[in-house]
């Protein structure tokens, strides 16, 4: 295992490194604030650097044998996603529920190889023997997360992982599995940064070949690269840079005009609102409008909303806070409240708990339920998924939807 699980570093060559900077940002945990290194264009130069030295070895190595080295480390992932119980912390879930969440309901003991294929397209997708940068938003989780670097890594590609700030430790427990079944140590790289100044200097430097990402708003390539050829040894050529973009965004679900109202009603909170599945709503594909047919409408949002009551005994206090929503989620939240009243929107199910710090007077919201929502309100309008459920009296045939997910 490498150092960075414990002293919470860049990974580098194998080897845990602090950033050049000297500055760290801090992330919540259950036992408070954990503290992760800021990284700048030095900590780049240096995992390419890393990464460059390592591309002839890893890059003419025999397929069969990267795939055996990657079905290893999901192997041991498998085994155990989460061993110190830290990413079940920082969601909020008890050790089985973070098991099935990052898991997925597909986790089978061998990678199957078909399913290892690189994000980019055809032409575009960049040549064996380069880097590839890697940064996806971690409601991805850590099975897509996972397939997304093996992909490249089968292909013979070198990658430099860039975390999530929100949720770190997906990316660090990644690069640990990794190598401790014997991946190359300069196969792969690990940097933390919680902006994107790894992400711009990433975009200048003729070392990448290509970049993949996942987020709510797009991440377009500059034009044009940084002057100059000049890179610490040479001369290089400047190849065309690929480039692969996961843009994630709500969808729709649609309740069939012969569907009974208790078991659609059920269905929708199970899809929007459960902790395993959606995160309470976090996760690409979050369904945040429901068409519903006008004659189901009132026993449906009756059904609906006794179906978001919480057990009888318990209360919504019972539960822990989750940590993981974050700030921006909460301002998000507490805009689509304010937008969905002031459009004339019917506010039916209001769900507030505390802050992670515990302060119950400084609660966010966890999730909305509005009816009455017309084609012309701003409420919309918003895209990011949420746990906002907007209701619609419309029939609608569920194949005529398309997904944005």
């Amino acid at each position: 295992m490498s150092t960075a699980a414990d002293t919470q570093q860049n990974l580098i060559g194998g080897e845990g490194l602090a950033p050049r900077s000297g500055s760290h940002f801090d992330v919540p945990a259950a036992s408070g604030l954990s503290s992760w290194p800021r990284s700048d264009g030095a900590d780049l130069e240096g995992a390419l650097a890393s990464l460059r030295s390592g591309l002839g070895l890893w890059g003419g190595m025999d397929r069969s044998a990267r795939l055996g080295i990657l079905n290893a480390a999901w192997a041991a992932f498998t085994g155990g996603p989460d061993p110190d119980g830290a990413l079940a912390s920082r969601f909020g879930l008890s050790q089985a529920e973070c098991r099935e969440t990052l898991l997925g309901a597909e986790a089978q003991p061998a990678l199957n190889p078909d399913v290892l294929s690189s994000r980019f397209e055809g032409s575009s997708e960049p040549a064996e023997g380069t880097v590839v940068f890697i940064r996806l938003h971690w409601s991805e989780l850590f099975k897509d997360l996972f397939v997304c670097v093996a992909a490249e890594l089968l292909a013979g590609r070198c990658v430099l992982l860039v975390s999530d700030p929100r949720v770190p430790g997906l990316a660090q427990g990644l690069a640990d599995l990794l190598l401790g079944a014997g991946l190359a140590p300069d196969a792969l790289a690990l940097l933390h940064d919680d902006g994107e100044t790894v992400l711009r200097a990433a975009f200048v430097s003729p070392w990448v070949g290509g970049f993949v990402l996942s987020g709510f708003e797009h991440q377009e390539l500059p034009d044009k690269r940084a002057s100059g050829d000049g890179f610490g040894e040479g001369i290089v050529e400047r190849a065309s840079t690929a480039w692969s973009y996961r843009l994630l965004a709500p969808c729709t679900l649609c309740v069939g005009v012969d569907e009974d109202p208790r078991l659609a009603a059920r269905r929708v909170a199970s899809e929007l609102f459960s902790r395993l599945p959606s995160l309470s709503g976090q996760l690409p594909g979050m369904s945040s409008i429901v068409h519903v047919p006008p004659r189901l409408f009132s026993a449906f949002t009756t059904e609906l909303l006794l179906a978001l009551e919480p057990p009888e005994g318990e209360s919504v206090s019972d539960e822990p806070p989750c940590p993981w929503v974050d700030g921006a989620l909460a301002t998000y939240l507490e805009q689509t409240l304010t937008d969905g009243i002031d459009g004339g929107a019917t506010l039916i199910h209001e769900e507030r708990r505390p802050s992670f710090s515990g302060d119950p007077t400084s609660g966010t919201i966890q999730r909305l339920v509005f009816t009455n929502v017309e084609s012309e309100m701003r409420l919309l309008e918003h895209v990011r998924p949420a746990p906002v459920v907007l209701l619609r009296r419309q029939n609608c045939d569920p194949a005529s939807i398309p997904s944005t997910a």
